[in-house]
């Protein structure tokens, strides 16, 4: 017999357009809505670059979280990976400099749900050029 959670998909949003650009820094993820099966860790992936002739602090935020009970998720610039508490990362960035970014959810078997996760970013120097 075969059991009923391997049937079962999660569905996991993250509410971005997928490529922004302020006057600073460029944001972009390669997808913003995945599927996979219950008790595996989604990862969404992308990049941040900074676009101005300045060397800048990145900040992203990982805001409106809505996970299912026992999910968790965090965040990862470059090799830095932050623990599922922590919903702030920054990063130095050179003019022109990229690193990538990472969002990982880790979900939970035999539970079929929705979670929303949304990143903001912006140069910590120039808080009103958020994307």
């Amino acid at each position: 017999m075969r059991r009923f959670a391997l049937g079962l998909l999660t569905t996991v949003l993250f509410f971005h357009t997928g490529w922004s650009q302020s006057s600073r820094i460029a944001f972009q993820m390669d997808t913003t809505r995945l599927l996979a099966q219950p008790g595996t860790t989604i990862t969404f992936s992308g990049t941040v670059q900074n676009i101005s002739n300045d060397s800048l602090t990145v900040v992203l935020i990982r805001r409106n979280i809505s996970l299912p009970q026992g999910w968790s998720s965090n965040i990862c610039v470059g090799l830095q990976c932050y623990r599922p508490d922590v919903d702030t990362a920054e990063q130095k960035l050179e003019a022109g400099q990229q690193r990538p970014i990472f969002l990982d959810v880790q979900t939970i078997a035999d539970v079929r749900a929705t979670a929303i996760v949304q990143l903001k970013a912006f140069p910590k120097q120039y808080p009103q050029d958020s994307i």
